[in-house]
């Protein structure tokens, strides 16, 4: 459905709406999921599907705003500044991505440990604080009373960027564009098209690195829960600084080559986790135990960088007038895949009786994912979509300022709450309700 909503908001007047409607949708659904337990079981999962699909419509809505917070400064001075500002967005949004879902883990965790919940209490305290949290966003970035603090002004009411062919309807259309946008992808922009490609692969491993992971520290190195926790408490801190660190390795390399680079550690470093951390001997397995939180920090740097350099690339390199759309498309390429590798570690779990096949799966995502990506000739993938740009719409103020040495404006902030807006859903969603209804339920 990414595609096809995507369109839909490029064929109307209508984004800033879907945007407003989809946040207070996720706040009120996410405090209504505060009520889970034994008796209502049920109803928390259905309501479960409506805030899946109000985060994920959400987020669509939020990122088509994401290519056009630089043009104006590229209008006014010129590609590098832009690119500078580029990279300070994607750097700083992923770093905030990440810090949330620390945040979320400790806060609504320590909580329920202090007070003494067990699992489903403490999903139903984790689900208000979260839901309160995100109408309090909510209200900073859509709503007109935030105007005194300037939040709002990135996510203004936009202009429709297609009209509806006549003789079709707005569904139609939508469903025939995602046709028309694929195909055409492939012959007139092949670089977006190559680009998306290497998404679908790398992203299938970072989708479902922790799942493997867990699996893998808990069948192979008979690590506890608690060990667990802490090993992916660490990769995420870690990310925190990497992410913020990308952005001086961008200014230099290019967010690009940068994305290219990582994936090859990233398939480097876990193909070579299994020689070192194994359960053939005790000693062995105490070993891997005591190496976890190493590797867990180069992951760590692998997951902070990779991000925001991947989508910097992507909105350089995408025509003007398809924002919706083409944001609905990388969404969709991010997900598409996820269900490979897990699906591969059983098959050759199954085959081999080797808990080691799930990294060495993992592995070859990520390099298998730089093939598409060494094919891309960035220079001519921005040549190609120069022409389109002075059709993308401009934030009403200057965006200038960002890339300046110590500076952050409101342009990132307002990007970066409204990633943090969907990233504490999406927390929510994956970890305390779920949670509740597997263990407690």
């Amino acid at each position: 459905m990414l595609p096809l909503v995507g369109a839909i908001i490029d064929h109307t007047d209508k984004r800033m709406q879907i945007g407003q409607a989809t946040a207070f949708s996720m706040g009120v659904v996410t405090l209504a999921q505060a009520c889970v337990s034994h008796d209502t079981w049920f109803f928390v999962t259905c309501l479960q599907v409506v805030s899946i699909c109000a985060y994920t419509f959400h987020n669509l809505a939020q990122l088509a705003y994401l290519p056009e917070l630089t043009a104006n400064l590229e209008q006014k001075e010129g590609v590098e500044a832009a690119d500078k500002e580029r990279n300070v967005i994607n750097s700083q949004g992923t770093f905030w991505m990440f810090a949330t879902e620390v945040v979320t883990i400790i806060v609504v965790y320590g909580v329920g440990t202090v007070v003494g919940a067990g699992n489903v209490d403490t999903a139903a305290i984790g689900q208000a604080m979260i839901g309160v949290f995100i109408l309090f966003v909510y209200w900073l970035i859509w709503s007109a009373k935030s105007d005194a603090l300037g939040w709002r002004h990135r996510f203004l009411a936009r202009g429709k960027l297609k009209e509806v062919p006549e003789g079709q309807s707005l569904v139609t259309t939508g469903f025939r564009q995602i046709a028309s946008t694929l195909c055409g992808l492939k012959a007139k922009y092949p670089y977006v098209f190559l680009l998306l490609i290497g998404v679908m692969i790398i992203d299938a491993a970072f989708g479902a690195f922790s799942t493997i992971a867990v699996t893998y520290m808990k069948y192979e190195l008979d690590a506890d829960n608690t060990l667990v926790t802490v090993i992916i408490l660490i990769l995420l801190v870690v990310s925190l600084p990497s992410a913020i660190a990308a952005r001086v390795a961008m200014d230099r390399f290019g967010p690009f080559h940068v994305a290219i680079a990582t994936s090859l550690y990233m398939g480097l470093v876990t193909a070579v986790a299994p020689f070192l951390l194994h359960g053939a001997t005790d000693k062995a397995q105490q070993l891997a135990r005591e190496l976890m939180p190493i590797f867990a920090v180069m992951w760590g740097v692998g997951f902070g960088v990779y991000y925001p350099c991947i989508q910097a690339t992507y909105t350089m390199i995408i025509p003007a007038g398809s924002e919706a759309e083409l944001m609905g498309l990388y969404y969709f390429c991010t997900k598409v895949l996820s269900w490979a590798p897990p699906l591969l570690f059983v098959v050759f779990n199954n085959w081999t009786g080797e808990q080691k096949a799930g990294l060495w799966v993992l592995a070859a995502f990520f390099l298998l994912g730089t093939i598409p990506y060494c094919m891309l000739d960035l220079e001519k993938a921005r040549d190609m979509v120069a022409h389109t740009l002075q059709s993308r719409a401009k934030s009403p103020r200057s965006s200038a300022g960002l890339a300046e040495e110590g500076s952050v404006n409101k342009t990132t902030y307002s990007q970066e709450t409204a990633r943090v807006e969907n990233r504490l859903t999406s927390n929510s969603l994956n970890s305390a309700t779920s949670l509740a209804l597997q263990e407690g339920l």
